[in-house]
């Protein structure tokens, strides 16, 4: 008879750890989300021990959190392999010491109220509504009669400070003026045990940074992303996230609409040329490509522009004149049509479609043509 001797070592250690694989209850003292780990504490002892939750729980369960008996599996000969499997049935306690973790007090948080709203109409101003909060275990009111300072004063001269009391105990407060176009800020409103309602600045940039809200007190509600170049606050700026500017609409203007004829072309047909021979009419037809802001977007943005109903033709730098024409553009673009002023009037339909990566934007616009003045 012939042994394989590493296959029988083996097969013979695998069965002795088998047989001291075991789970048992314990404590959890605290839970690392991050990490997937969580610290426990096993009947009679207050040494802290490491046990892993699985990767293939995507959501920790209810039941993991600190203080809750679990059942841990651990497998002798596997150093480390420490797993929580599931709940545990009794709650273990030490030789000596504390039986379960420190709870801890209870969170700094807006209790009611303290939501900001735009104001109506739109300004630089917000609404903050009136509520109770909690520093440090203490409830605290959040109310007019610590913050109404400057009543019937010019708003704008008192940025950051409440100015009027409006829908009872409500406040105003009002806004730095926003940055240049291109930057953007983030401004919040917070509030500490003195129950008076601080103005945040933030610092603006073309990647805006939220400011860091002081010790002690709490944030109201939400940010407030001050985008570059606005006059008023909307309810959709409270809360909004800046990310990176990117292609998002496009804009189609057409000048010169209802054409008078006071800018003709001549024969040669250059745009713009007040020759002698009045021959034809034009307008202009301004295409923008804008980002989620509501600024111009530079880029390189293939675009065409069809007539698709009515007399006349069109003209790009690329096509010069045709029914369809095309143009890379960077941001704003003006395209012509023209028209011989002799035709019967008669109304002229375009579509416009310009590309930014993988996006096609499209817009139809109309000229009515009014008569010759």
């Amino acid at each position: 008879m012939r042994f394989y001797g590493k296959n029988f070592v083996r097969s013979y250690t695998d069965k002795r750890v088998r047989s001291f694989t075991e789970t048992r209850d314990c404590l959890i003292w605290s839970v690392n989300k991050v990490n997937r780990t969580c610290e426990v504490r096993i009947q009679g002892s207050n040494v802290p021990v490491i046990a892993k939750f699985p990767q293939n729980m995507k959501q920790a369960p209810s039941w993991l959190r600190k203080g809750n008996a679990v059942q841990i599996l651990h497998r002798s000969g596997i150093r480390g392999s420490i797993y929580i499997v599931g709940q545990g049935t009794t709650s273990p306690t030490p030789l000596s010491g504390d039986a379960f973790p420190d709870p801890g007090g209870l969170p700094d948080v807006m209790l009611s109220g303290g939501k900001i709203y735009a104001t109506d109409p739109n300004s630089l101003g917000v609404i903050i509504t009136a509520g109770t909060y909690r520093i440090n275990d203490v409830v605290y009111n959040l109310t007019s009669e610590v913050n109404s300072l400057l009543y019937g004063q010019v708003p704008e001269i008192f940025y950051g400070q409440a100015v009027e009391i409006f829908y009872g105990d409500d406040m105003i407060f009002y806004l730095d003026v926003a940055p240049s176009v291109g930057y953007y800020r983030y401004d919040a409103f917070c509030v500490g045990e003195d129950g008076v309602i601080d103005y945040l600045k933030g610092t603006e940039s073309v990647d805006p940074v939220k400011p860091t809200i002081p010790s002690d007190h709490i944030l109201i509600d939400t940010y407030i992303l001050v985008i570059g170049g606005v006059s008023a606050i909307t309810d959709a700026h409270i809360g909004m996230l800046w990310t990176e500017p990117v292609a998002s609409s496009i804009t189609l203007d057409i000048e010169g609409e209802g054409i008078s004829y006071s800018l003709p072309y001549d024969n040669a047909g250059t745009p713009g040329d007040t020759g002698d021979d009045p021959q034809y009419a034009e307008a202009d037809i301004v295409i923008s490509v804008l980002d989620q802001y509501g600024n111009t977007k530079t880029g390189a943005f293939p675009t065409v522009l069809t007539k698709n109903v009515g007399d006349g033709d069109l003209w790009s730098e690329d096509s010069s004149y045709d029914t369809e024409v095309t143009q890379t553009i960077s941001n704003t673009y003006t395209f012509k049509y023209r028209r011989e002023q002799l035709l019967d009037n008669a109304m002229v339909v375009f579509s416009v479609s310009v590309k930014s990566g993988t996006n096609i934007f499209e817009l139809v616009g109309i000229i009515e043509l009014g008569e010759d003045t």
